[in-house]
C-alpha cells in the first residue's frame, strides 16, 4: 500500500492516513492507496483505493455532530451510503462530482437545488437529546427506526456567538459593540419567535453553502433531484426550518432583499419532495404523524438570518487569526458588511477590518 498527497508531505496527514489503513473495516480488503484530497475542505480528508472498490474517508475528530446527522441523511438519500463510522471517522462511498460553487448554474438554479435538499432534511424530525455510545448501520432496520435511535443537539444560536466572542482577539471597544449588538440581536429573535404560532423544529444542516452541496458527475440540470447530495454535516442541529434557510442566504451572500424568492423557491421545494406524505416526529421516544405547514415565517427568516451574518463572521475571524489567510478575512468582511446595511454601529468594526 503506498500514501499519496496531492501537495508537499505533512506528518499529520501520514500518521493519519496510517491509522486509516488499520482501521477494522479494512481488514478483509486489499488497500492499494490512500490519497489525500486537498479541496478546501475544513477537516483532513483522503480517498481509499483498494482492489474493487473506492472510498472518501474523512478525519471527524470526535464531532458526535456530523457523525450521527451524516448517519440522518444518508438514511434518507440525501448523503453518499456510509462505510463505515466511529468517534474519529466517517467512510463513505466515493462519489464523483463538484460543489455547486464551481458549476456554472444560475444563482436561482443553486437556490433551487440547494433548497430541494434542505427540505427533505426538514421532512425528518427527530428528538434532541443526548448520544448513544455507538450507532449501530443496521440496513434492516427501517428508516424510521434508523432515525429514532439518533440525537442530534438543539440550536443555541445566541450561545454560538458568544462562544466565538471568547475565540477571537479584539479591542474591549469592539468587544462592547459585538457585545451589544448580540443582545439586541438575541431580543429581535426572542421576539419573532413569540410571533410564531407553531413553530416546528427539524433536522436541519446548518451550513448550506453551495461548496456543501455536492452535484454528481453529468448531473446537468437543476431538475434532478437525485444529482445531489449534501455533505459537510459538523453544524447539522435541531432548528426551526427559518433557521436553515436564512444560514443558506448568508453564507452564500444572499441579499435579504431576495427573501420573497426564497420562500417561493422554498415552498416550492416542500410541495414536489412529496405533497401528500405526513412526516413522523418523536416526542419522549415515540412516533406521532404530524402535518407540516410549509410556510415559512419570513420575519423569523430575517431575524435568524441576522445572526447567521453575525455567526459567520466572526467564525471566518477566528479562523483568519488563526491560520493567517486573507481569505477568511475578506469572507468575514463581506459577512459583516451585509449585517451592517441593517446594523449601522458595525461601521467602526468594518473600518478597522480594511
Amino acid at each position: 500500500m503506498s500514501v499519496e498527497q496531492a501537495e508537499p508531505s505533512l506528518t499529520s496527514n501520514k500518521q493519519l492516513a496510517l491509522k486509516l489503513s488499520q482501521l477494522t473495516c479494512f481488514e478483509q480488503l486489499t488497500v492499494d492507496n490512500i490519497h489525500v484530497i486537498y479541496a478546501g475542505l475544513s477537516q483532513p480528508c483522503f480517498q481509499v483505493d483498494d482492489k474493487n472498490s473506492r472510498y472518501f474517508a474523512k478525519y471527524i475528530n470526535d464531532n458526535h455532530v456530523e457523525a450521527q446527522a451524516s448517519q440522518l441523511a444518508a438514511i434518507y438519500g440525501i448523503y453518499p451510503k456510509i462505510f463505515y463510522t466511529d468517534h474519529h471517522w466517517l467512510i463513505t462511498e466515493f462519489k464523483v462530482g463538484e460543489g455547486l460553487d464551481k458549476g456554472k448554474r444560475s444563482e436561482e438554479e443553486n437556490l433551487t437545488i440547494t433548497l430541494r435538499l434542505l427540505a427533505q432534511c426538514h421532512h425528518v424530525t427527530i428528538a434532541s437529546a443526548g448520544y448513544p455510545k455507538e450507532i449501530p448501520l443496521d440496513t434492516a432496520r427501517t428508516q424510521q427506526e434508523q432515525a429514532q435511535a439518533l440525537r442530534l443537539p438543539a440550536l443555541d444560536v445566541v450561545g454560538t456567538v458568544k462562544q466565538l466572542l471568547q475565540t477571537i482577539e479584539i479591542s474591549d471597544s469592539q468587544a462592547h459593540v459585538l457585545q451589544q449588538l448580540c443582545e439586541l440581536l438575541r431580543q429581535n429573535l426572542m421576539n419573532a419567535t413569540e410571533q410564531v404560532a407553531d413553530l416546528q423544529q427539524v433536522f436541519c444542516h446548518g451550513d448550506a453553502n453551495f461548496s456543501n452541496v455536492f452535484a454528481l458527475e453529468n448531473t446537468m440540470v437543476a431538475d434532478d433531484a437525485k444529482g445531489y447530495l449534501l455533505i459537510d454535516f459538523e453544524c447539522a442541529c435541531i432548528a426551526p426550518r427559518e433557521y436553515d434557510v436564512a444560514m443558506l442566504m448568508a453564507v452564500n451572500g444572499i441579499s435579504l432583499s431576495n427573501i420573497e424568492i426564497m420562500h417561493r423557491l422554498y415552498l416550492q421545494a416542500f410541495i414536489e419532495i412529496n405533497p401528500q406524505k405526513n412526516s413522523l416526529e418523536v416526542v419522549d421516544n415515540t412516533p406521532e404523524i404530524i402535518h407540516y405547514n410549509a410556510e415559512l415565517s419570513l420575519v423569523l427568516v430575517m431575524r435568524y438570518y441576522d445572526l447567521s451574518l453575525l455567526i459567520n463572521g466572526l467564525w471566518y475571524m477566528s479562523q483568519y487569526q488563526c491560520r493567517q489567510k486573507l481569505k477568511y478575512k475578506t469572507m468575514a468582511y463581506k459577512q459583516l458588511m451585509l449585517l451592517e446595511k441593517r446594523y449601522p454601529e458595525l461601521h467602526t468594526l468594518l473600518s478597522q477590518m480594511r
